[in-house]
């Protein structure tokens, strides 16, 4: 049973503790995030697409009950839940006003907010369940395209996109597709432990055929919530895909996911090219071996003469050691990057995840370079929403959304 799903709004931050405290302990919830203003809880609510919002009436900027108005106007399935301090009889007739589903009185009760969270999610799934019938009226967000790519092969592409899409369907509840476009030699369906029974080739040879909504008879699922179309099963078979192929693909997936993470191959080809045009993120897979940080930064020099936004682009340093002589400013510098992500190197729960088909963001939550990889999705979840970043971006040692997932604080960057 999937678990409630909440968004936690006010203007203090001790406020905001004391309401985990009240949740936390009880399994049937997740808390998503925490908001500090009502713009930010707009902007997380209409993201993230919580079952709950629970703000307080009191917030800078934006108060709860214009919040409460902006959220349930736009995304009517969200319950929200509002509290505060003042006459609760004219509080309560404002909130319902508003739009929200329930008024506490503050001071919250754990026993008085957990009934109210509970009563109002059954309510909102009733709805949600009509609504559903017109998926008109269901708002989806704007999809996204992360091709994960490196003009090197050998640095852990493959172990970063299966790992990356997995963390982005656990921290956005959202369809998320993992295209293996690896051609030749694609092992995506492997390293979950999928046995790919369909795979491009047969969607390719149907497509003529299909509408979005029959998309699930070509693709395989993985248990985390992730939908895998293979690559082939034959090397020789990947001159059957081409770039036409690839943009029609594309153009059909992003009618159905919220999220699709390409695999591609260590090469520029048609097929490459095509993904990248596509690309609202570029994930820059290198290692710090001198030969292959030259060979990224001939990557790099083409990308810049395909006029590739450097915006877009994000490198991401596997197999990391502090160690090595070959240091991260260093490689910075060299390859002229504007956003970097360290991924730490993990041999043995790496090789103990491509050898159970189990990623390693699943079976290894706790080590080091796992964290690090859902950092990074993170991270891309909300690159473009900088009002929505987590209170770490300050420094102020507040607990972040991730710290939170994984019940310890988050790596830093390099």
């Amino acid at each position: 049973m999937d678990k409630i799903r909440l968004l936690l709004a006010s203007a203090n931050y001790e406020t905001n503790v004391s309401l985990r405290a009240l949740l936390e302990p009880f399994h049937e919830y997740k808390i998503i995030g925490d908001a500090d203003n009502g713009q930010k809880a707009i902007e997380m609510a209409l993201h993230y697409l919580p079952d709950i919002v629970v703000l307080s009436t009191h917030l800078p900027g934006i108060d709860g009950l214009e919040a409460t108005q902006q959220i349930v106007g736009q995304a009517p399935y969200i319950g929200v839940i509002l509290f505060g301090a003042g006459d609760p009889v004219e509080l309560m007739r404002r909130s319902m006003q508003a739009g929200a589903g329930d008024f506490l009185e503050f001071p919250v009760t754990g026993a008085r907010l957990r009934k109210s969270i509970t009563s109002l999610f059954e309510v909102k799934k009733r709805q949600r369940a009509h609504l559903s019938e017109n998926p008109l009226v269901v708002p989806r967000r704007q999809p996204r395209v992360i091709s994960v790519f490196s003009s090197k092969g050998g640095v852990g592409k493959t172990l970063v996109a299966v790992n990356l899409a997995v963390c982005l369907r656990e921290l956005t509840r959202g369809d998320l597709l993992l295209l293996d476009l690896d051609l030749q030699f694609g092992n995506v369906a492997d390293m979950l432990g999928l046995e790919a029974k369909t795979n491009i080739i047969n969607l390719l040879a149907d497509r003529g055929q299909i509408e979005h909504t029959e998309l699930d008879r070509y693709l395989v699922a993985h248990e985390s919530g992730v939908r895998v179309l293979p690559a082939p099963p034959e090397p020789d078979q990947a001159d059957l895909v081409g770039e036409e192929d690839v943009r029609d693909l594309l153009s059909l997936f992003t009618k159905t996911f919220d999220y699709i993470v390409i695999d591609l191959p260590p090469l520029f080809n048609d097929v490459v090219l095509t993904s990248l045009e596509r690309a609202d993120h570029l994930l820059l897979i290198t290692t710090l071996e001198i030969p292959t940080v030259k060979n990224v930064k001939g990557g790099i020099d083409i990308l810049k003469r395909l006029d590739f936004p450097p915006e877009k682009l994000h490198l991401v340093i596997n197999r990391h050691n502090p160690n090595r002589e070959l240091g991260v400013d260093d490689v910075r510098r060299y390859l002229g990057v504007r956003n970097l992500f360290l991924i730490d190197d993990n041999p043995e729960r790496v090789i103990q995840s491509i050898n159970t088909g189990e990623p390693l963001v699943l079976q290894s939550r706790e080590a080091p370079a796992a964290r690090q990889i859902a950092k990074l999705a993170d991270h891309l979840i909300r690159y473009d929403r900088p009002g929505e970043l987590d209170r770490r971006a300050s420094g102020d040692g507040k607990p972040s959304f991730l710290s939170r997932l994984f019940g310890k604080g988050a790596p830093q960057d390099g």
